[in-house]
């Protein structure tokens, strides 16, 4: 597989042999890949009206090239494109991660609920893949993590 993300820094490819995380955690498996991303972290004001206090709620982004494609629920990605996290819209009960294409982030391609996951803190922001098995080496995005982060964001499964 080969992946590389914006602004000319590689992506790494890792063949994962060993599972990574705790217990409560998703481990990868023999089939999935752990790909590195370049990461955008913003924080903007957000503020849920019913709260007696201003609370301020992190969005965190990170962009990511998919040379081959990538089914995220019921999509298939292929290209440059921004993964949210958007803790506001989490706590109003709305989907917390939108996917963007690159080069439009006026409406998501990809909308859905994350799940949490433990893991151990990132270096770097990546997104975790498992392998589909299909000719086309389309892969299945299975996580995705901040640089930072001591918990990583799970895509709900599908079937």
């Amino acid at each position: 597989m080969r992946a590389q993300a914006l602004g000319g820094t590689a992506l790494v490819v890792l063949l994962a042999a060993a599972a990574i995380g705790g217990s409560s955690g998703y481990a990868l498996g023999q089939h999935d890949i752990e790909l590195d991303a370049l990461a955008v972290p913003m924080t903007i004001d957000q503020r849920i009206d019913h709260l007696p206090v201003s609370v301020e709620f992190p969005r965190q982004e990170m962009r990511v090239w998919f040379y081959n494609p990538v089914k995220v629920g019921d999509r298939i990605l292929m290209g440059q494109y921004v993964i949210e996290h958007d803790d506001g819209r989490m706590a109003r009960g709305r989907p917390c991660t939108h996917i963007y294409a690159a080069t439009d982030h006026r409406l998501p391609v990809v909308a859905f609920h994350c799940r949490h996951l433990t893991r151990t803190m990132a270096n770097r922001p990546t997104v975790v893949v498992r392998s589909l098995g299909e000719a086309n080496g389309m892969t299945e995005l299975l996580a995705f993590q901040f640089a930072g982060e001591m918990g990583a964001h799970g895509v709900p499964t599908t079937r």
